[in-house]
Formats: structure tokens, C-alpha cells, sequence
């Protein structure tokens, strides 16, 4: 029956699953992953480096019947040397060693960590001399325990690692951690779906995410050569939205002259303040209106306040003009910006998939970060009259709706004749 290595594989992919996760949350954590990567030996299964150079080596071991007595895993089961086609097969801890000591040598990493993940339990034995490691439900044999409890292991252990010196066996028995009686599938699947679906992954990004698995598995060069996942790759097969910027340079002509400098002056100061608020600037048609909200902007990044800008209206035979008037595109555009802007405060918490029925939030935490700074976020909107002249006011409304009311630390500088 293929039932039990279906499972196996299945158990894999929700591991896999779990990580991807944790990436998508964590997203300056890790530098690349890969499943299945033969390189690697007997530790293959999701393999993660991270972005301090650090190396995790998983492998998944998965049992229909994980409650059984005769499933628990023992030092037995670890060190048992069985006969093979070709002679007698290694050990598990023999396997797993010698994978772990072959990238350790290569220099590559500070350092080399081993994860086993099974949702077998471990027998008394290997509890006896184990410890509680620094993830949950983790333990790391300790050595001296495993010397002096059960001598005769010990002894067989030091056997099939040699010649390498009792040294590296005690540094490999650390650096390997046990996570016995692991969730079964449906918990941890179930854990992966709810994690996404709080940074605002859909079932449909969901599904594809976990047929994309699959595929890369079955292929060892996808999505690139030689297997490497990046972020990017598990954000686009989750459906995360990939944001595209507009146009906002709206341009200062050479003959521009500042209406008022004092009272120039005093808005630069209002908007540096946490406070929040509105700023409505009104003129006729070619009062200049638009150019000094251009010049606004240039002056907030030189004063170092993080301002964004949408400008409704750029100039005439703009690619954009329509586009640029719908409040998908405005709000795009200006999420754009914030994550290319305010990077650290976006990032900082949790991290959600940056679609428009995140706009709100996003621009929201981003400048609750600055306010905590006794700082601000100032966004610049300018030709809201456009909007009512040239398409239907929901869109105005909708735009401005997902922003009001306003938080502390943001101000909405509103320019419009």
C-alpha cells in the first residue's frame, strides 16, 4: 500500500508549509530555502538559511501509527545497522552525522543545526538523557547523560562516527534537536492556513501555494536552478500582491514663487508634529495650487518628515490619466511608496499581504510607528476635483473613507479647487 508514503510526503509539505509561513511573517529572517535538496544528504527534507548565516538541516519522519509502543523511537532505532542489497546500510545517526559534518566543514555557515520532525514519540530511553532545547517541545541529548546512562549506546554511537574524536559527536548531539510527538496533519495544516490567512492570504493564493509545493518538490530546478525558494517566490504563489508605482512628479516650473513663506513655514511645522489632521490647500484653476503642493513635498524630505503623495492629475497625455483617478490604483501606488518610505515601520509587527483592503491598516501602523517617535506621516493628495469632474465620486469617497478617521501621526494634506 502507498498510503503511509503518501502521507510521509504529505507531512513534508505542511512542515514546508509552517516555514513559509514564518517566513511570510518574518520576512528579514531568512535568506533562502529549499525542499527535498539532495545536496544535503540525509537531512533534506526543508532546509533554511537564514539571514545571520545560520543553517537549518529538517528532516520528516512521519508514522500512521504514532501512538504505538512499537513506534516510539529508542537508541536502538537511531543506531540499528541493517542489511541492504549492498551491504550493511548505516545508521540513522550515522546518516544524519555525517550530513551534518560535511556542511559544517564546508565553512559556510556560522553555524550547522539539525532538526528531526516526527510525530512519533521517543521512548524512555532517549527522554532519560535529553533536555529541553530552546524551541518548544524540542529536546537536544545531552551528552553526559547519554555517557553515563546508557554506556553501551554511547560506545556504538562513538563507533559509527569515527574517526571523527568524541568531540564532534558531543558537538553534533547539540547542535540536533528532537521534535518528537509532532501535531498530525490537519493541526499543522490547519495552524499554516490561519497564519496566512491573517496576513490576508486567500483560499485561492492558499491552494495554489500548496499545489506549488508539490511542483517544486517533484522538480528540483524550480522555481530556479538548483531548487533556492526566495521570498518572493513563496509571496507569489500565495497570490501577495505585487505592488506597481505611478508616476507622482508633478512638475515645479522654473518661475514658481513661494505664496507666503511665513505661512509656509508654520504648516512645515504643523506637520512634523504627531498630532495628525487634515490640511485643506483650495485655489481656482492655475493658481498654482498643485505646483506648491509639489513644492510641499520636496521641502517635507528635506525637513526629513516621510511624506507620500498622489497627484490625480499629472498632465496631459499622462499614460496614466485614467488609471490614476480609481482608488485600486491611488491606493497602490501610495502602499508602494509607504513600503518603499517607511520600510522599518511597516515591517515592524505583523506583516500582511499589502492589498486595498489593507490600505487603511497599513498607512495606520505605519504611522502609529511614527508617532511613537514623536514623528509623522504626512500623505499629499492633490486634484481631488478631478476625481468628481472626470469619474464617479464613490471613488473619492472610498479612497478617503479607508483613511478617516485619522490616526495620530498621520496628516492628510488635501489640495483641490
Amino acid at each position: 500500500r502507498t498510503g503511509p508514503i503518501r502521507k510521509g510526503l504529505e507531512y513534508q509539505d505542511v512542515i514546508a508549509l509552517e516555514k513559509f509561513a514564518e517566513w511570510i511573517e518574518n520576512p528579514n529572517r531568512f535568506e533562502w530555502m529549499k525542499l527535498e535538496a539532495d545536496e544535503f544528504h540525509y537531512l533534506d527534507d526543508v532546509v533554511v538559511a537564514t539571514t545571520k548565516k545560520e543553517l537549518l538541516l529538517c528532516q520528516v519522519k512521519y508514522s500512521v501509527h504514532p501512538d504505538s509502543p512499537a513506534d516510539e523511537w529508542s537508541w536502538s532505532d537511531l543506531l540499528a545497522e541493517r542489511a541492504g542489497a549492498r551491504g550493511q546500510r548505516p545508521s540513522l545517526l550515522k546518516k544524519w552525522f555525517q550530513s551534518w559534518f560535511e556542511v559544517r566543514n564546508t565553512g559556510a555557515f556560522v553555524s550547522v543545526q539539525g532538526r528531526l520532525i516526527t510525530n512519533r514519540r521517543a521512548a524512555r530511553d532517549l527522554v532519560d538523557c535529553s533536555r529541553p532545547a530552546t524551541i518548544a517541545g524540542g529536546m537536544l541529548v545531552d551528552p553526559s547523560r547519554f555517557r553515563e546512562a546508557f554506556p553501551s549506546e554511547y560506545k556504538q554511537a562513538l563507533e559509527q562516527v569515527a574517526p571523527e574524536p568524541e568531540e564532534l559527536l558531543h558537538e553534533f548531539l547539540q547542535s540536533f534537536t528532537f521534535c518528537f510527538d509532532a501535531p498530525d496533519i490537519e493541526t499543522l495544516r490547519e495552524a499554516a492556513r490561519r497564519r496566512l490567512e491573517r496576513m490576508s492570504v486567500d483560499e485561492k493564493g492558499w491552494q495554489n501555494l500548496t499545489d506549488t509545493i508539490r511542483r517544486w518538490v517533484a522538480n528540483r530546478d524550480l522555481p530556479r536552478m538548483g531548487g533556492m525558494i526566495g521570498l518572493e517566490d513563496i509571496r507569489g504563489a500565495a497570490g501577495w500582491r505585487t505592488l506597481k508605482h505611478l508616476d507622482q512628479g508633478f512638475p515645479i516650473p522654473p518661475d514658481f514663487v513661494l505664496w507666503d513663506q511665513h505661512q509656509h513655514e508654520i504648516l512645515l511645522k504643523e506637520l512634523a508634529s504627531p498630532d495628525g489632521g487634515i490640511k485643506l490647500v483650495l485655489g481656482s484653476p492655475g493658481s498654482g495650487k498643485s505646483s506648491y503642493l509639489s513644492f510641499l513635498y520636496k521641502k517635507l524630505g528635506e525637513s526629513h518628515i516621510c511624506a507620500l503623495r498622489h497627484h490625480y492629475f499629472i498632465e496631459r497625455g499622462d499614460p496614466d490619466t485614467y488609471p490614476r483617478l480609481t482608488h485600486e490604483r491611488a491606493m497602490e501606488s501610495l502602499l508602494y511608496d509607504l513600503l518603499q518610505e517607511t520600510h522599518e515601520s511597516v515591517e515592524k509587527g505583523e506583516n500582511i499581504n499589502p492589498t486595498q483592503h489593507n490600505f487603511g491598516h497599513l498607512v495606520r501602523r505605519s504611522a502609529a510607528h511614527f508617532a511613537d517617535h514623536d514623528k509623522s506621516l504626512v500623505i499629499i493628495v492633490d486634484g481631488l476635483d478631478h476625481v468628481l469632474r472626470e469619474t464617479d465620486r464613490s471613488e473619492l469617497l472610498t479612497f478617503l473613507r479607508s483613511l478617516l478617521p485619522l490616526p495620530r501621526g498621520l496628516w492628510l494634506v488635501l489640495g483641490t479647487r
